[in-house]
């Protein structure tokens, strides 16, 4: 089974799926991330292997190394900048960075 089991949410999407229009400007106003869209209508129900399918591939992050190997032989240093950063216009939800978050959260010693 597939989705929504609110009547006012299934009627919401209903909408959004029959008006370009309403789904642009929807879209457009809030850019949601998959999980913003199912917080929106949390009672829409879909299969996890559905989920899985269309949530996006995370890009290849490149990284400058930052130390020398006459310094540290067996070590590679990295310098990365913590991203964070607001949709909807600075009024939506703090989304943080994948790769740079879970670097900043590590403890220092940690082996990557």
């Amino acid at each position: 089974y597939m989705g929504a089991t609110d009547e006012k949410e299934k009627k919401r999407l209903q909408v959004l799926s029959m008006g370009l229009q309403d789904y642009e400007e929807w879209k457009w106003s809030k850019n949601p991330t998959m999980v913003e869209v199912l917080q929106e209508f949390p009672s829409v129900q879909m299969p996890s292997t559905l989920l899985l399918t269309q949530l996006p591939l995370l890009q290849p992050r490149y990284y400058s190394i930052s130390s020398s190997p006459d310094m540290y032989q067996d070590e590679v240093h990295l310098t990365v900048a913590v991203v964070s950063y607001r949709t909807r216009d600075g009024e939506g939800p703090i989304h943080h960075g994948v790769c740079s978050s879970w670097f900043n959260q590590i403890q220092e010693d940690e082996v990557v």
